[in-house]
């Protein structure tokens, strides 16, 4: 552990880590601070039927490389977000999230979510240009969805409700940035985890 810190703590802003129950005295000896995670939730509003929604089948090369190339050419559409890690994101989406994945052809985007009964889990959108995102939700939302939340936190709050998370791996971080992220209520964004 104080190797990795040592051998990164000047290469970039952030250093971070997700815990569980069992081990949550262990990282602050390294200097590792707890930050709390708030959720961005609300109610479903309306439906936009006009807009094409496409199912990416993450077996086919192509429906990849759609999203690959999303992801890197991606604007920020989070507070805190990660920067060309497709590596990352493609794991997931290969893997647990390979039917969770859609492509906004109007918006020319690529969006990870997953429809748990009535709630409508939003987990991350890969576009080139900047898209309000009542739109994204408007367009994925459908008469079943009573709910929304997203796993990251928007550039624009205004709209939601912040819910605690509680029960979940407690995120601890070191680095710059600590001070920004103790003061903001925001949530580490789910495709970031390690």
């Amino acid at each position: 552990m104080k190797k990795a810190i040592a051998d990164y703590r000047d290469k970039c802003d952030l250093i971070f880590l997700f815990a569980n129950n069992s081990v949550l005295n262990f990282y602050p000896k390294f200097g590792f601070d707890e930050l709390k995670q708030y959720q961005c939730v609300n109610k479903a509003n309306s439906i936009h039927t006009d807009v094409s929604v496409k199912k990416l089948n993450m077996s086919d090369v192509n429906d990849r490389y759609l999203v690959i190339n999303k992801v890197m050419h991606a604007v920020p559409v989070a507070k805190l977000s990660m920067c060309t890690n497709a590596e990352l994101i493609m794991f997931y989406c290969t893997l647990f999230m390979k039917d969770n994945v859609y492509y906004l052809e109007d918006y020319d985007a690529v969006v990870i979510a997953d429809f748990m009964e009535d709630m409508l889990e939003v987990i991350d959108i890969f576009c080139s240009e900047s898209i309000p995102l009542n739109r994204v939700l408007n367009a994925l939302n459908n008469e079943s969805v009573k709910g929304i939340a997203l796993s990251y936190t928007p550039q624009d709050t205004s709209s939601f409700e912040t819910i605690l998370l509680e029960g979940e791996e407690i995120l601890f971080a070191m680095g710059k940035d600590l001070q920004m992220l103790k003061s903001e209520q925001f949530m580490f964004p789910k495709l970031s985890h390690t």
